[in-house]
């Protein structure tokens, strides 16, 4: 009985990575190296594994005829495409990103009036003047002194009665964990309007 022997070619990822549209010089290297491990674990599936990939990810069958690398850079045109679409927090988070670090990349990467939304049962506590600020972030709001917000700008500025942004406010000398939905307080609150 011959031992199968399963080679993955670095060079051939190199070559397929660098022909991919969109990859820019700043990419990061988590997104990057989440890239070679997909890649690598198509590489040694089976065929039948393969179908059952392509099927998952693209919610139809797989048509028939393709090769095992046809169908491996298909799915990897899919998993680089997936990385170029911003993420909703309340839906899904990718399997590499924990929900703190996505959150942080959010309040330092974000564009001027673009809507954050920070994963739910998050918790940031802020230190402003020597009191703590405590901000629950909810399914489609932020929750501040018992009352329901539609942006971290606003609740910013309540804080300190000046034009700030919440982001940025929120990102600096601020505590941030999470908690499961079942931990956060609930009550009713009040909607405050922007």
């Amino acid at each position: 009985m011959s031992k199968k022997t399963t080679k993955f070619n670095i060079a051939q990822w190199l070559e397929f990575i660098n022909g991919m549209s969109g990859i820019h010089e700043d990419a990061q290297d988590e997104d990057d190296l989440h890239l070679i491990k997909q890649y690598a674990r198509l590489k040694l599936s089976s065929q039948v594994q393969l179908y059952r990939e392509y099927r998952v990810a693209f919610s139809k069958k797989c048509p028939m005829g393709l090769s095992s690398d046809q169908i491996i850079a298909k799915l990897m045109e899919k998993y680089h495409k997936d990385l170029q679409t911003p993420i909703n927090p309340e839906t899904h988070l990718p399997r590499h990103k924990h929900p703190i670090d996505f959150n942080e990349d959010v309040l330092r990467n974000r564009s001027r009036g673009e809507l954050v939304r920070l994963v739910p049962g998050t918790v940031i506590e802020r230190v402003y003047q020597r009191n703590t600020y405590v901000v629950y972030c909810r399914k489609g709001y932020y929750e501040y002194s018992g009352k329901m917000y539609h942006s971290l700008s606003k609740i910013a500025r309540e804080i300190t009665g000046t034009y700030c942004s919440g982001p940025v406010f929120f990102s600096t000398k601020a505590r941030m964990y999470m908690l499961n939905s079942v931990e956060l307080p609930k009550h009713k609150m009040e909607e405050v309007r922007d």
